[in-house]
C-alpha cells in the first residue's frame, strides 16, 4: 500500500498589511489631554466632594428601593400575616 502526497492550496483569505504607527507630537498630546473646557473651569466640583455627593446619592436610591420593596411586602402579606402576629402576640 503506498500513499500519494497531497498538494496543498495557497491560502486564500484577505491579505493583511500592517499599518505605520501614528507618532504623536507633543502638540497633539496637549491638545488631547485638554479633558476640561475653559468656559467650566473653576465650577468643577473637588473629587472628594463628587465621591461623597455620589456615595449619598446611591446609598438614598439603595434605601429607597429595599423600602420599596419591603412595604409592596407588607401591601401584599398584611392580610395574612396580621392575624397570624396577632396570635403571636406581636
Amino acid at each position: 500500500m503506498t500513499t500519494q502526497p497531497v498538494e496543498l492550496a495557497p491560502p486564500t483569505g484577505p491579505v493583511v498589511v500592517a499599518q505605520p504607527v501614528h507618532r504623536w507630537t507633543l502638540a497633539e498630546l496637549r491638545a488631547f489631554t485638554r479633558v476640561v473646557p475653559r468656559a467650566t473651569r473653576g465650577r468643577v466640583l473637588p473629587a472628594a466632594l463628587q465621591f461623597v455627593l455620589v456615595s449619598v446619592l446611591a446609598s438614598v436610591v439603595v434605601l429607597g428601593s429595599i423600602a420599596a420593596l419591603l412595604a409592596a411586602f407588607v401591601a401584599w402579606y398584611g392580610p395574612v400575616l396580621a392575624p397570624a402576629l396577632r396570635a403571636l402576640g406581636l
